[in-house]
């Protein structure tokens, strides 16, 4: 659990039928039981109905199933090398969002297009189609490897993308082409013909070039180098990707042109049939070549334009005092000797 380190769990699903086994992590390496995936089990524990007791912060919880360990869970059949029983995201597209969330797990084949927050990738299938998938450990496959991914199926009307999903790798296809970069003003991306604001989601899962100024060189939430780029009044946000030292030369008020994948941020679809919000749209670099610094600021700028300024005012008052003084002691000399 994210917000508890103590705190792990296990998802049981038999019949259409959900349920937690809950233990205490002490020390156990929850990436290990990713392995568990898909096979069938038996587990021990304590069930109460009117338990409610939750994890921290929580006030609802699933009807849960009390273990000791994770160690105390008896494998029944092991899980399949091979993945044809689970559903293919490719032959789920037709259906209503509804039947999509209601799925425990789905698999998908795709080239990766983009990776960040170490975790997350944009993925395109043969039929040209991307999707998301958000892994369940931090042990990402490298840019530009075709794999197969299995997770649990969520949607946020764009596309079906896969939430603590696990990956293996398979026969590469040839890779769609990203290397014909689409030219476009940062304004494209947030505004529609006539100014009025809309996320252009057109752009999803696509390779464009944008230009704009430095704004900052900041961090995300896991470490990750982001730059944030200004095109007034909008600005677009580029992670690094698997990248770690792609924006350590840029400074703030470069012009640059930037090249990355375009990704959209949006809230999944829920049981109520309502529009989920797109919340950014961001990019996502590639290579160290998708940064380009056009130009550097020009070294006036005008807090140093001031600072200079106020120099040469403080420099002037300091010799107009000095002059001053020297001439009284002129003054005071030249009594002094006439009175001698």
């Amino acid at each position: 659990d994210d917000i508890d380190e103590y705190f792990g769990f296990l998802l049981l699903e038999e019949g259409g039928c959900e349920m937690e086994a809950v233990f205490r992590n002490t020390g156990n390496n929850l990436n290990d039981f990713t392995s568990l995936i898909g096979a069938e089990v038996t587990a021990t524990g304590i069930v109460d109905p009117k338990d409610l007791s939750v994890a921290k912060n929580r006030s609802y919880h699933f009807l849960r199933m009390y273990v000791g360990s994770p160690d105390t869970l008896r494998i029944l059949t092991p899980p399949p090398k091979d993945h044809s029983g689970i559903p293919d995201l490719a032959e789920l597209w037709p259906n209503p969002p509804k039947t999509i969330a209601s799925l425990p797990s789905v698999r998908a084949t795709g080239y990766i297009l983009a990776i960040w927050h170490g975790n997350r990738l944009l993925l395109r299938d043969k039929a040209e189609r991307v999707f998301k998938a958000e892994l369940s450990d931090n042990a990402p496959p490298k840019l530009g490897d075709t794999v197969e991914m299995t997770g649990i199926p969520e949607t946020d009307l764009f596309d079906i993308n896969l939430l603590r999903a696990c990956w293996r790798p398979t026969e590469p296809f040839q890779p769609p082409s990203t290397t014909n970069c689409i030219p476009v003003e940062i304004a494209a991306l947030f505004t529609g013909k006539h100014g009025a604001r809309r996320i252009n989601t057109g752009l999803r899962g696509k390779a464009i070039t944008v230009r704009g100024i430095v704004k900052a060189v900041t961090t995300d939430e896991k470490g990750f180098p982001r730059l944030i780029l200004a095109n007034d009044p909008h600005i677009l946000t580029v992670e690094s990707g698997p990248l770690t030292t792609t924006f350590s030369h840029l400074g703030e008020g470069d012009y640059v042109e930037v090249t990355g994948i375009c990704v959209i941020d949006s809230e999944s679809y829920g049981p109520r049939p309502i529009y989920p919000r797109v919340r950014s749209i961001f990019l996502v670099a590639r290579n160290p070549d998708d940064i380009r610094i056009l130009s550097r600021p020009s070294w006036w700028t005008p807090t140093r334009l001031l600072i200079i300024i106020g120099f040469l005012i403080l420099t002037l008052i300091g010799i107009s005092l000095w002059n001053h003084s020297l001439r009284r002691l002129a003054e005071h000399n030249g009594r002094k000797i006439a009175r001698e």
